[in-house]
């Protein structure tokens, strides 16, 4: 599976936010809370609310609720942000509603092109198996949870082809 480094993320997110507050935050919020497209495109204010946010998960997944934490790093920081906001929190710009899947994907290609990331990778689940990627030391438990899976063989096959590439590292390391 393929999924973004910390520093790509972090690439992706200054380079979003240098050009657009709105897809900046779409970017950031899909990766801190393990959205799915459709899960961050009509993300509403009415869902965040007392220092949470609410999601009904996509796919059969269960209902979230997470707290809205600040964060030191300042592309990581949306607290403020999505606490201000009122209606839908990415707007269409053509009008009334949200802003499409089509374009979020449109929006992590942009921004994967200026920030010189790998195309292929740059899809929006890529910042949901991405957080999974980067909490994997959390523990299984709390990635699950995090990301509203029913099943931990669902965070598994999130895991599985990063724990086979730290397994043959740690054993090489171990040989070398």
């Amino acid at each position: 599976m393929k999924y973004f480094t910390k520093s790509e993320i972090q690439e992706l997110l200054r380079v979003a936010k240098k050009h657009s507050e709105r897809d900046w935050l779409l970017l950031a919020v899909a990766y801190l809370y393990g959205f799915r497209a459709t899960e961050a495109v009509s993300l509403h204010s009415d869902q965040v609310r007392d220092g949470k946010i609410v999601v009904q998960r996509e796919k059969n997944s269960r209902e979230t609720t997470q707290p809205l934490l600040s964060h030191s790093n300042e592309l990581l920081n949306v607290k403020r942000h999505l606490e201000d906001k009122k209606g839908w929190i990415f707007p269409s710009r053509k009008g009334s509603g949200h802003i499409s899947r089509g374009q979020f994907w449109r929006i992590v290609q942009r921004y994967a092109d200026l920030a010189d990331v790998d195309l292929r990778v740059a899809h929006p689940h890529a910042l949901k198996r991405s957080i999974a990627v980067h909490s994997h030391t959390a523990g299984i438990r709390n990635v699950s949870n995090h990301l509203g899976h029913k099943s931990l063989s669902s965070t598994y096959i999130y895991l599985r082809g990063f724990e086979d590439e730290a397994a043959s590292r740690a054993v090489f390391a171990a040989v070398v």
